[in-house]
């Protein structure tokens, strides 16, 4: 090893050796065919024309194992051209909404004269005896489900709910310190 010799003169030199012996080892390869791109892939003959497919039309022979990949490609693009449900999809977009437009968003905007009315009566109206709750369907409100104590023992008796003496305060539980810049779990 001579004093010229920098580290980085070093490893490029066996970089370069390296790369010298593998490719005298390797055999050669042919060069890769370059398709034209212009050129038709050949059909299989069970297969349909790709011009008959619509949107009803079963691709799964241009699926299968075999079938060459551009053909496969034309087929699926062919299909989903021709189904109205994928082409015309424009996707979930939030960023579409023109929140400044009356109406803009789905469910959002001016509430007319008729929708205050009937939002008021809905508010205002008081329940009638037979009259379900509003957020329960009526098959449930139809039989009055009996409170726990009177269900299970049949007889009624009063529910009172235990509350702590006022000078006597629960002991709490210690809280561990925080450990902050940490992403080890603990």
């Amino acid at each position: 090893m001579s004093g010229d010799d920098g580290f980085l003169a070093r490893w490029s030199r066996r970089k370069r050796d390296s790369a010298a012996r593998q490719g005298a080892s390797a055999t050669p390869r042919p060069p890769p065919i370059a398709a034209d791109a212009n050129a038709a892939v050949a059909e299989p003959p069970s297969l349909p024309p790709i011009e008959s497919l619509d949107a009803a039309s079963d691709i799964t022979p241009f699926l299968a194992p075999g079938v060459p990949a551009e053909l496969t490609r034309r087929a699926l693009r062919q299909s989903w051209h021709a189904d109205p449900a994928i082409r015309d999809f424009v996707g979930l977009s939030e960023n579409a909404w023109d929140f400044n437009a009356p109406g803009g968003v789905p469910g959002f905007g001016p509430l007319t004269a008729e929708d205050i009315r009937q939002l008021a009566d809905a508010a205002t109206r008081k329940p009638e005896a037979g009259d379900p709750p509003p957020d329960m369907p009526e098959a449930e409100a139809a039989e009055p489900i009996p409170p726990p104590a009177i269900a299970e023992t049949g007889v009624e008796t009063p529910v009172v709910a235990a509350e702590p003496e006022p000078d006597r305060q629960q002991p709490r539980a210690p809280v561990p310190g925080r450990r902050h810049g940490s992403a080890l779990p603990r």
